[in-house]
């Protein structure tokens, strides 16, 4: 992911505060606590659109952690929820591989999708996660309506000030579809999807 919730793409390992500036004059930025690859790598980075399923399943545990602690009382049913959350996040990537217009936002809301459909407290994931314009993956601005926040790409890449709360809806729908819909009774209909800011 980019922004706000930016990760290294191969570990998942938090990035520094600081940036090295280039020679081109990009940003970026190294992980921090990443003995993944040696006390000696140094990788730079902005996040990424798509990373890797084991950088989304130490970013899930990782956040996991913050958000409940390390001390667990059932440590057993954190090790099975980690399992099965391994278990998705390879069904979701191996649907989602090849397809250029999967981002790790859309695969984080349908891991959530499939977890909250198992009973699993999921409303923690969204603040792990900023929802991102579909088209070009800009931040967005939230506008209240009746039924809600209502998105809007802050940079207006359609050209028509439109909503894209529905499109965002129907990316997360495909790709759960793609790893789940084959199951009886697992499919996901966009409009059953929420888009919280």
């Amino acid at each position: 992911m980019h922004g706000t919730h930016a990760f290294c793409p191969e570990s998942g390992a938090s990035l520094s505060e600081d940036t090295i500036v280039t020679e081109d004059g990009q940003e970026l930025r190294y992980s921090t606590g990443d003995n993944a690859y040696g006390d000696d790598s140094y990788i730079l980075t902005t996040g990424s659109r798509c990373s890797s399923k084991i950088a989304l399943m130490s970013r899930f545990r990782e956040c996991h952690e913050r958000h409940f602690g390390t001390r667990w009382i059932d440590e057993d049913r954190v090790a099975q929820l980690y399992r099965r959350v391994a278990t998705h996040l390879r069904k979701l990537k191996a649907e989602a591989d090849g397809e250029s217009s999967t981002r790790d936002e859309w695969v984080w809301f349908a891991l959530a999708e499939r977890l909250d459909r198992e009973d699993e407290p999921t409303d923690w994931m969204h603040a792990h996660a900023d929802q991102v314009c579909p088209n070009c993956g800009g931040q967005l601005q939230w506008y209240d309506a009746l039924r809600g926040s209502l998105p809007k790409c802050v940079n207006d890449c359609y050209g028509d000030g439109r909503f894209v709360g529905g499109e965002i809806r129907e990316r997360v729908a495909t790709v759960y579809n793609r790893a789940f819909g084959g199951d009886i009774g697992e499919g996901v209909k966009p409009t059953e999807l929420e888009v919280v800011p």
